[in-house]
């Protein structure tokens, strides 16, 4: 009976829903653009056209597309995504994946059909071999293609997706060189090995969206950091539970500027807040970027090819960053223009949400197309307000996807490469268009066929093309036609350092080997930075088997490098249980260095006391309100500060061994959860401030779902976990600070907080 309820009240639900949909399209004061009159509004670079790839009713709150072997493009549909401000409809099992053709190959895709429906809130898929990969929070799923029918839907992993509200939980399934897959906002990668589902810790990325250059470096961004990338190939250095990264420089580097130019005037979440519009009421720094990608197709002039393009849906725009690398080889980033955008529009539900290369060589954007974007979570009175004003709630289930391209050249008409040999893939690869290099190197991984082994060892020995190398490299890996031997030969007769590096990193495939620890030595380059770091890390994956052999190399390195936080970075990464051991040999050749004081941290944290003991003190309704507050610090707070509380880099600082968090006067992290807080600020001694982090942290006030109960539990789990032992904090307590401060209308500033009386309100 229960269960039969629970049906007609979603029955009921989706019937308003689509009512309001058909009946509400006439607004009052912003009309809803049809498909035409939107392309006609949209300001960009001279040289390029948008053009319609398809709009609704055919899809409906598009999300991310990808495109499978024969250029279908499959499009995930959230379309239970904030019915109205309060976010009706996220429960509903309403989402859906649709496979959209292009039966004419015109260019517009004018057929979908349905291969999976009843989804509550769908964020990712990868097309791979028998089926889909697809994140349906709170799981990761395997589901067989049968003929274009979903068949059996397998859990991968029934947590992979457990973080955070819809804003922050994982999305982007990305097939990286390495033939992992990475995601955003998670620190988890998936690879499939002897037909089993792989998942394994990596480093944390990003928001919403992810993508990858010709080398294979991964680029992502959170909504006010435009864009970040790792410095290193992905999965380089192995995650160490007991140590975070602390030189900025291994992965989650920022490389370009967070401002914006809109072509209108824009409201957004925070506008009310000083610096945040201009004196036109502008946008002046991102608040709502995501879904980057790296143009690697062939429709665009060279100059384009490699650059960035990042989506910005609360300001109306999407944003070009060229690329280029250091003498490290390192990725720095600038505006390609000073005071414009590569496409503005003023329709305020123009919403881009991703972009991804296509097959025909254009760039394609997804326009969730909606007044709302804002998730309720964080939504503030002043943009509801001026939602109610504009009459923003009405229409929902729209959605549009563009391509954009060169105007002088045609979009190319794409491959259908399914029924391609082994053969016709190799030769795939030394495609202009990135979209079918990945897609050949997916297929030869899969198929494993080895008999194509010796076409791409050929390759790797060229020197005509390094990128068609390293991906021929990697597709041996994945094929495990790779040896110390091979290796050692790849890597000597190179000129290419990301081959030379790729050549190191793999290595560490064959840990058990004493005979490829020699062959390793003996590659060893001397004199070489980017190269050491390859070759520490290399080496760490033999402690296990051959550590007195390995010992000494890693001592002299810590000795060379004692004061380089990028070197404490990766030779900490490999020492996970064996930092104590270390130390004490590292204590005799060095004192009171960066690396000396990375080890003492990395120490201290694997001797942190079990939750159970570090709760004692708490009563048993305390206790009660800790757990909870666990459950909401994921929903709330983990995607900015970390599982762990130790900071997220460019986004916020930690909160273990905050001095504003062990406090003894509730008052002051109360009033920041309430308000929020704006940098700089110091925390345990360093400076946070921006570019390298974030400028505010939103208050959660004006959330409806967070009352006294959830701030207090949020409050009482985070002043007692990561090291953290204090007081709980209670709901009463947290309602008379609430009451006391309800005129706050900004962000408290390091310096108003340090003002508050030291007496609690509460008192």
């Amino acid at each position: 009976m229960k269960n039969t309820s629970a049906f007609f009240i979603y029955l009921l639900v989706f019937l308003f829903s689509l009512g309001c949909n058909t009946a509400d399209q006439s607004v009052d004061n912003v009309p809803v653009l049809s498909i035409e009159e939107s392309i006609k509004d949209f300001e960009i670079e001279n040289g390029f056209i948008v053009e319609s790839v398809c709009t609704e009713p055919l899809i409906e709150d598009p999300v991310a597309v990808c495109f499978d072997e024969d250029a279908a493009m499959w499009v995930i549909e959230m379309r239970g995504y904030m019915h109205d401000k309060e976010g009706a409809g996220e429960d509903l099992p309403l989402g859906r994946i649709k496979v959209i053709r292009d039966n004419d190959e015109d260019g517009n895709y004018e057929t979908a059909s349905i291969f999976l429906d009843s989804l509550i809130l769908p964020r990712a898929i990868a097309i791979v071999q028998g089926g889909i990969l697809l994140i349906e929070p709170p799981a990761l799923y395997f589901v067989e293609n049968n003929n274009g029918k979903a068949g059996k839907k397998t859990v991968i992993d029934s947590a992979f997706a457990e973080t955070g509200n819809v804003e922050h939980q994982p999305n982007g399934l990305l097939l990286g060189m390495d033939n992992w897959y990475y995601c955003s906002t998670s620190d988890k990668r998936i690879k499939k090995i002897n037909n089993n589902w792989i998942i394994e810790k990596t480093q944390w990325r990003g928001q919403w969206g992810i993508s990858k250059d010709d080398a294979g470096r991964l680029y992502y961004n959170n909504n006010s950091v435009m864009l970040m990338t790792d410095n290193f190939f992905p999965g380089s250095f192995p995650v160490n539970e007991n140590y975070r990264t602390s030189s900025g420089k291994v992965s989650g580097v920022q490389i370009a500027d967070n401002k914006v130019f809109p072509g209108r005037q824009t409201t957004v979440n925070r506008g009310y807040q000083k610096g945040v519009l201009d004196a036109t009421g502008k946008l002046v720094d991102a608040t709502s970027v995501c879904g980057p990608v790296i143009y690697r197709g062939d429709n665009f002039p060279k100059e384009y090819y490699g650059n960035a393009f990042i989506m910005e849906p609360a300001a109306f725009l999407i944003k070009r960053i060229l690329l280029k690398d250091d003498e490290n080889g390192f990725t720095k980033g600038s505006f390609a223009y000073a005071d414009k955008e590569f496409l503005t529009a003023s329709d305020e539900r123009f919403r881009p949400v991703n972009s991804f290369n296509g097959p025909d060589g254009c760039l394609y954007v997804v326009d969730m197309h909606r007044g709302i974007i804002q998730h309720t979570t964080y939504i503030t009175p002043y943009l509801r307000q001026h939602i109610d004003s504009l009459k923003l709630e009405r229409p929902i289930n729209m959605g549009r996807i563009y391509r954009i391209r060169w105007k002088e050249k045609a979009a190319s008409k794409p491959l259908k490469i399914k029924n391609y040999s082994s053969v016709q893939l190799v030769d795939l690869l030394k495609q202009p268009n990135g979209h079918y290099r990945d897609m050949a190197h997916r297929l030869l991984v899969e198929r494993n066929d080895t008999s194509i082994a010796a076409s791409l060892r050929s390759i790797v020995y060229s020197k005509a093309n390094p990128i068609i190398s390293l991906n021929a490299l990697w597709i041996l890996e994945g094929l495990n036609m790779i040896s110390p031997d091979f290796l050692t030969e790849v890597a000597g007769q190179t000129t290419d350092n990301r081959i030379y590096q790729s050549c190191l990193l793999l290595f560490r495939k064959f840990s058990e080997q004493r005979s490829a620890l020699d062959k390793l030595i003996a590659l060893y380059k001397k004199n070489d930075r980017i190269s050491d770091i390859y070759f520490i890390n290399s080496l760490s994956a033999f402690y296990k088997n051959h550590f007195s052999i390995v010992e000494p190399f890693i001592l002299n390195f810590a000795s060379a490098y004692k004061n380089d936080s990028l070197i404490a970075d990766v030779l900490l990464s490999g020492l996970q249980g064996r930092e104590e051991l270390f130390s004490n040999k590292f204590k005799n050749l060095n004192v009171d260095t960066v690396l000396s004081k990375a080890l003492a941290k990395a120490i201290a944290t694997s001797k942190k006391p079990k939750v159970e003991d570090n709760i004692v003190h708490l009563n048993k309704k305390e206790k009660q309100l800790f757990a909870e507050g666990k459950r909401l610090y994921i929903t709330y707070c983990v995607a900015c500060h970390g599982k762990e509380g130790e900071g997220m880099l460019n986004i916020a600082p930690p909160l273990a061994a905050s001095e504003w968090i062990n406090t003894d006067n509730h008052e002051i992290p109360a009033r920041i959860i309430l308000d929020g807080m704006s940098g700089p600020v110091t925390v345990n001694g360093v400076l946070y401030s921006t570019p390298s982090y974030s400028n505010a942290m939103p208050g959660l006030r004006d959330n409806i779902e967070t009352n006294n109960g959830v701030i207090a539990g949020v409050l009482t789990y985070i002043r007692n976990s990561f090291g953290n032992k204090n007081s709980a904090v209670s709901a009463e307590e947290v309602g008379k600070i609430r009451a006391a401060t309800k005129e706050k209308k900004q962000p408290y500033t390091e310096e108003e907080l340090k003002k508050i009386n030291l007496i609690r309100i509460s008192d």
